[in-house]
């Protein structure tokens, strides 16, 4: 299950990151998914240490 999560965790973080990219998005929007990677990662720190 780990290894479930931690794939769905980079798919997250890379859909975010492509998301970013595109530029033409609000700022509101782009600070939202900030949040959702930071939330990825810790989720990812998290995996890491169990």
């Amino acid at each position: 299950m780990r290894n479930e999560l931690r794939s769905e965790i980079t798919g997250i973080l890379l859909t975010s990151e492509l998301a970013l990219r595109h530029g033409a998005i609000p700022e509101e929007v782009a600070a939202k998914i900030h949040l959702v990677q930071d939330m990825a990662q810790k989720m990812r720190a998290r995996l890491h240490v169990m």
